[in-house]
C-alpha cells in the first residue's frame, strides 16, 4: 500500500529534466510498459507511462525442456529439502507438541507434492530401464520398449 502512495510523490514525465536526455525507443525488447494514474500538481488526475526494464528481452525467454529442468542440481536439492521438511513435519505432527495443528496443516500442504515427487522418481527410473531395452537386438522387444518409453515420457510430462 505504501508503494502506491510513494508513486504519487515521484515527479511526472513533464516535470523530469532527465527525460530530455533519454532517447526514446519505439518498442524496447526488454521493457514491459504500463500506464499509471496519478494526481497532478493542481489536483487534476493524469496518466503517465511506466516501464519495467529487465536484463533480457521478455519475448526471448527460454523455456527449459523436461530433461534440462530436471538436470538442474538446484531443483533436485529443493525437492529433497521439501521431502525432508515433509518428514520432519509428519514426525512433529504425530508427537504431542504445542503446535500440532500448524504441523498438520503443513503436512497436508506438502503431501500431494511429495507424492508427486515420488511418482516422478519412479517414472524416471522406469524410463531409464526402458532406454536400456531400446538397444536390445530383438525387434519385438525394441517395439515394446519404444511403446513403454513413450508412455513413461507422457506420464512424466503430465506429472
Amino acid at each position: 500500500m505504501a508503494h502506491r502512495r510513494a508513486a504519487h510523490l515521484l515527479p511526472t514525465a513533464s516535470q523530469c529534466v532527465s527525460r530530455l536526455w533519454v532517447p526514446r525507443l519505439r518498442n524496447p525488447p526488454n521493457a514491459i510498459g504500463q500506464t499509471a494514474s496519478f494526481l497532478g500538481p493542481n489536483g487534476a488526475p493524469g496518466r503517465a507511462p511506466r516501464s519495467l526494464h529487465t536484463a533480457t528481452p521478455s519475448r526471448a525467454a527460454k523455456l527449459l525442456s523436461l530433461d534440462e529442468l530436471f538436470a538442474k542440481r538446484s531443483l533436485q536439492e529443493h525437492l529433497k529439502e521439501l521431502q525432508a521438511e515433509y518428514a520432519e513435519c509428519l514426525k512433529a505432527a504425530s508427537s504431542r507438541g504445542d503446535e500440532p495443528r500448524t504441523e498438520r496443516t503443513r503436512v497436508s500442504l506438502l503431501a500431494p507434492l511429495v507424492q508427486s515427487i515420488g511418482e516422478l522418481d519412479t517414472k524416471r527410473r522406469q524410463l531409464a530401464e526402458t532406454e536400456t531395452l531400446l538397444t536390445d537386438e530383438d525387434p519385438a522387444l525394441q517395439e515394446l520398449a519404444q511403446l513403454e518409453h513413450e508412455g513413461c515420457q507422457r506420464e512424466i510430462q503430465d506429472l
